[in-house]
């Protein structure tokens, strides 16, 4: 076939594949390629070293968090936890993976499968990855690195995944990735323990078995070692980081320690290991050797390379062959070129110290596979070329999903199959060529989710690291599939409560998108001010994980679910999404309007973009429940509030400098008080029925006091006192306070779900929240960066949803109700006369007390605010145009809504 016709069958499926991406409930996966981030990984990790670091050290040990978890054991056996009634069932995705490292083909029954998510569980499977299932959810444990079967057939798993790569000059990169609390063993199968002895072996990155010999090697974070007698006791063989060991079928092993390649004939003899010359300098290296001929091995290294006047950190520096076991080896292909770079997006990135595999075809010596961000191929015929793509998908047979780690063969059939572990979990081969591909996601529920959303329709949109941001529309029970809506890295979601056909979510730099109809065609909503003011509309920020929030009017939300829509209530509602740039916070005012028309720069009635604050290092957005102000939560441990968003006028005339912020709007520092030591604002959450007290979170290991509440947060100066109490002292990523019960307040945190039953006591008492509504089937023991809740009707009580960062997003629906709050009937009225109005209106209204009036036009904007009282006010409406306007009586704890007409 040649390649023109090559060209038209690949051009037609991507039509195709473009087309299925709207059709939403599809029964296969959306195709939504990965736009590669010119951050790539190095934006991962510094968001993670921002929330998890030791402030004062800049590190996250092994020691630290070794401590916490101690903390946790001691917390999560006390019996009071018994009686808190959140329980929680998966909610999904069980068809979209998250980053996997490791794979044991079991060697008896070449069907069963292991592996396990980095900051997740292990998974197994017994129909050759068909379907999957989790065997250490409820374990207080998280993050699976390495894999290994021995010869007796247990299996071992390690656990670490920071200072995977490493500097220059071969010390290990500090990275904010997952720790390591040592190794794991099973005998049958099914059940782990912990072996005591490898606690202190740091961050274990590769477990190989001997060939022959019961025997199990380990490279770790501070050494290479072996046992002989299934762990019990362990030998170290050469010290320095070992990110890779393997051994060839005649027992000769090559390990890649430190910076360099060493080799053994026997290798449990430390003293064996002589030094192999003629390898660049490198970053990284992996090793591979041939099945059908054991002299045959084969090396590749990253490293810092220059090319066309960019420099690299990680970049393909060499590909080496050995035919001598290797003895000697001779360098088949050197530094990145732009026809080949596995490790590359050239004029972006390069991350060979992140993502790095290599395997050498089970019956072919002379053909290699090697993983990076993209797949290569070597044979001795052809030479190096990237073969397959990046995009992964059900329709995709040639797409293999970005950043490979793993290479595995099962050589047991009459074809061989090649497994490739990667930041989407496993896939296998599909032909005897060995080229074509298919995702191994069913129930190997291992996505990482740094932020969710949750609409009261029961639909959830969140973003992924790696794997896009994904919609779960919950309408294929049993199966809890999620669907590709925006490629990428996902972060920030919303939805409106308004109408929650309306949902946001944006990828890297700030790249926001909207969809009006569920999820579907999410685009950008930015308007000329937006594109005028940053040079690139795609990337108005350099920020990983840009904060964002959605604000909409509560009190017409809640008279609509009442009484029904109004004719205006879209007007009323005053939709405002806040979003993080570069150079501050931007307001969108009116954020559910229609899309800017770009040739029309005024376009009335558009959405509309304003800067409100040129407040930058932003780790957290929350708006008052009045709309009135903003908090802005730092990443150096402050708190600023933005006053007067609602008063404030709005629009291009009154702020005509694209970037320019409202005279009306102040700042203050609201964090004097608390003792925050530098870290990270987490999170803030509000009392809904009370809008002066509020929670506040801190992450970052290794400080005593993480959790925060006042009872003053509309002061200029609010009292922080610590609500720590019982809490291990571990991060704290957000927190919710039940809508209904001001007693309950919810933990995100390092450690799973956590969660008080007496949180207005001044010592709270905190537990573990991880009990199951299937017994069998708790709530993992790993990181969760998110906690929302969400009413349907606002009497009927929150669900609760958590996305975890590892296995997917969680719901409780314990604290749903089928009894109606008390005073949720609206009781307050206004009357307007006369109507329509030539020169002046009188208002009257049953809220008591003072209140403040205030006429909107039919965009949002306050054209008239007046203060008032118990009685009938009478308004001049002289300087009102002619036309339509809402007129709102607020009080301190109600208000009332009217129309009128103005006609002169």
């Amino acid at each position: 076939m040649n390649k023109k016709t090559l060209l038209s069958i690949f051009t037609g499926f991507l039509l195709l594949a473009g087309v299925l991406l709207m059709n939403i409930n599809n029964n296969s996966r959306a195709y939504a390629p990965r736009v590669e981030a010119a951050q790539g990984i190095a934006g991962y990790e510094a968001y993670l070293k921002s929330i998890r670091a030791n402030q004062r050290t800049g590190e996250v040990t092994n020691e630290e968090v070794a401590l916490v978890r101690a903390e946790v054991k001691r917390e999560s056996s006390k019996k009071f936890k018994a009686d808190w009634p959140l329980k929680w069932s998966f909610r999904g995705p069980d068809n979209i993976g998250g980053r996997t490292r490791c794979l044991v083909i079991d060697k008896d029954e070449p069907t069963t499968l292991y592996t396990g998510g980095v900051s997740g569980k292990v998974y197994k499977s017994t129909n050759s990855g068909g379907s999957w299932y989790p065997l250490t959810q409820g374990d207080d444990v998280y993050g699976v690195v390495s894999m290994a079967q021995a010869t007796d057939g247990a299996i071992y798993y390690g656990t670490g995944e920071s200072g995977l790569g490493v500097s220059a000059t071969g010390a290990e990169r500090v990275t904010g990735s997952w720790n390591g609390d040592g190794m794991y063993k099973s005998t049958d199968g099914e059940t782990f323990t912990l072996l005591p002895t490898t606690v202190n072996h740091g961050n274990i990155y590769v477990l190989t078995a001997h060939p022959t010999e019961n025997v199990i090697f380990s490279g770790s974070s501070n050494g290479l070692r072996m046992t002989d007698d299934g762990g019990a006791t362990w030998t170290t063989l050469r010290s320095g980081a070992c990110r890779d060991i393997q051994i060839n079928s005649d027992g000769v092993a090559l390990a890649y320690v430190g910076t360099s390649i060493w080799r053994s004939t026997t290798p449990k003899d430390g003293g064996s290991y002589t030094l192999i010359q003629g390898f660049a300098s490198n970053r990284r290296s992996a090793i591979a050797w041939s099945k059908s001929d054991p002299n045959y091995c084969y090396v590749v290294s990253a490293g810092a390379v220059t090319f066309d006047g960019r420099s690299y950190d990680d970049a393909l520096v060499g590909f080496y062959k050995s035919t001598d076991a290797g003895e000697t080896f001779v360098k088949e292909v050197g530094e990145l070129s732009q026809f080949f770079s596995p490790f590359s997006s050239i004029g972006a990135t390069s991350q060979g110290a992140y993502d790095m595999a290599i395997g050498v075809h089970p019956r072919n010596k002379d053909r290699v596979f090697i993983g990076g961000i993209g797949f290569a191929e070597w044979t001795l015929e052809q030479g190096p070329r990237l073969v397959g793509n990046n995009f992964n998908s059900p329709l995709n047979p040639f797409g293999l999903h970005s950043d490979k780690h793993l290479i595995k063969f099962d050589d047991s059939g009459e074809d061989p199959l090649m497994y490739v572990c990667t930041d989407g979990g496993v896939s296998v081969t599909t032909n005897s060529d060995l080229n074509n591909y298919k995702d191994l996601f069913n129930g190997l529920s291992s996505t990482q989710f740094f932020a969710i959303a949750a609409g009261t329709n029961g639909r959830l949109i969140g973003g992924t690291q790696d794997n896009n941001t994904i919609l779960l529309t919950g309408e294929g029970f049993p199966r809890q599939k999620g669907f590709d809506v925006i490629g990428g890295d996902g972060f920030q979601s919303a939805i409106s409560k308004f109408d929650p056909n309306y949902m946001w979510g944006e990828s890297q730099w700030s790249n926001l998108r909207r969809s009006e109809v569920g999820g579907t065609e999410m685009v950008s909503i930015w308007d000329n001010r937006i594109r005028s003011a940053f040079s690139s509309a795609t990337q108005p920020s350099n920020s990983f994980n840009a904060p964002m929030c959605l604000w909409e009017n509560p009190s017409v939300i809640e008279r609509r679910e009442i009484t029904g829509p109004e004719e205006g209530d879209d007007t009323l509602v005053n939709a405002r999404l806040y979003l993080t740039m570069d150079d501050g916070v931007w307001m969108c005012k009116n954020a559910l309007s229609k899309l800017h028309d770009g040739s029309n720069p005024k376009d009335e009635g558009a959405i509309r973009w304003f800067k409100v604050s040129s407040l930058t290092n932003i780790h957290h957005l929350e708006v008052s429940p009045d709309g009135e102000s903003l908090y802005v939560g730092t990443g150096n441990g402050r708190l600023h509030r933005v006053n007067n968003l609602i008063s404030t006028q709005f629009d291009t005339t009154s702020i005509p400098a694209d970037n320019g912020i409202a005279a009306g709007l102040t700042e203050e520092l609201l964090s004097s008080n608390l003792v925050a030591n530098g870290r990270a604002v987490t999170s803030l959450a509000i009392d809904n029925n009370n809008a002066d007290r509020a929670v506040l979170t801190l992450g970052n290991f290794s400080n005593n006091n993480y959790v925060f509440i006042t009872e003053d947060l509309s002061a200029s100066n609010p009292t922080w006192t610590s609500i720590q109490g019982n809490l291990p002292k571990f991060p704290v990523y957000h927190a919710i306070i039940s809508v209904d019960d001001p007693d309950v307040i919810i933990l995100a945190t390092e450690f799973g779900m956590w969660a008080t039953s007496n949180g207005t006591s001044a010592t709270p008492t905190w537990a573990q929240a991880h009990d199951g509504v299937d017994g069998d089937k708790p709530f993992p023991v790993v990181p969760v960066f998110d906690v929302v809740q969400v009413e349907n009707k606002s009497w009927t009580g929150p669900r609760v949803y958590a996305g975890t960062h590892g296995m997917g997003i969680w719901e409780s629906k314990s604290l749903l109700t089928s009894v109606p709050k008390e005073n949720k009937a609206p009781t307050s009225s206004v009357s307007l006369f006369p109507n329509p109005v030539h020169t002046y209106v009188n208002v009257s209204s049953s809220i008591k007390g003072s209140t403040s009036i205030n006429i909107y036009n039919l965009s949002g904007q306050v054209v008239l605010s007046t203060p008032s009282n118990n009685g009938t006010t009478r308004i001049n409406t002289a300087e009102l145009a002619n036309g339509s306007y809402f007129v709102e009586v607020a009080g301190s704890a109600d208000k009332a809504v009217s129309k009128i007409i103005v006609q002169h």
